[in-house]
């Protein structure tokens, strides 16, 4: 046991216990660094809001409530429980109704627009019978709304799809296949057909999106190689810190 070790530490050379709690400590950082960076980022109110999706290529987070130029206006802006910024929604639908879902980037999403004032909530307050699912994401392309289709709003069963494009941006997005320093989807020519090339993230991508300390160090490699920054007025916490 762990106190078996700690009993045995009696005996043994002061240099080596240097050594083991040298040792222990250095194991340890990075989790209390990681805890630190959490807490920190709590007390903000600026925890991650988004990261790496295998099908989108990013995507927000489930149940997250964010503040910021990047979400809304005045008020936090929230994401329900499948990662949305929408209120709670069931594949069910009631009788009668008739179900209209959005697909889009960031002005589907909402960048700087309250919860309750986007076209979508506007759209279904001043409708009666029809509901509007928003699946909106900032910086998707054409590309990356259709796996939403795919893996998502199909799900839901709409009569109506909505897919909003800005023709500023959404054509050069369908040419990359890493937007905003994350990996995406993209389509490339198989003959006739269209072949898609899920987004690939490799160990460092993924330590990046599942941590803070990730995040930390993928900020500090971009200053010291004096990257220009790539991150656009669409794409939500491309870098949390």
């Amino acid at each position: 046991s762990s106190w078996d070790v700690l009993d045995s530490m009696d005996g043994m050379p002061s240099g080596h216990r240097r050594k083991f709690w040298l040792f222990a400590l250095l194991l340890a950082s990075p989790l209390l660094v990681e805890g630190g960076l959490r807490s920190i980022m709590a007390v903000r109110g600026s925890e991650r809001g988004v990261g790496f999706h295998e099908h989108f290529g990013w995507r927000a987070y489930a149940s997250v409530e964010r503040e910021g130029e990047m979400w809304g206006r005045d008020r936090p802006a929230r994401t329900n429980s499948a990662g949305w910024r929408d209120r709670e929604r069931t594949r069910e639908r009631e009788v009668g109704t008739l179900r209209l879902a959005a697909i889009g980037d960031s002005f589907t999403f909402g960048v700087g627009v309250d919860d309750g004032e986007r076209f979508t909530e506007i759209i279904e307050r001043d409708l009666d019978g029809v509901e509007v699912l928003n699946f909106g994401m900032n910086g998707f392309g054409t590309d990356q709304e259709l796996e939403v289709l795919r893996h998502a709003v199909l799900d839901h069963a709409p009569d109506v799809v909505l897919c909003e494009t800005y023709l500023g941006n959404d054509l050069l997005d369908i040419q990359h296949s890493v937007r905003h320093r994350w990996p995406k989807p993209h389509y490339v020519l198989d003959g006739a057909d269209l072949r898609l090339i899920p987004p690939h993230a490799g160990a460092l991508l993924r330590l990046r999106s599942a941590t803070y300390v990730g995040e930390a160090l993928a900020l500090v490699a971009r200053r010291l190689g004096h990257e220009e920054s790539q991150v656009r007025e669409e794409c939500p916490d491309p870098v949390a810190l």
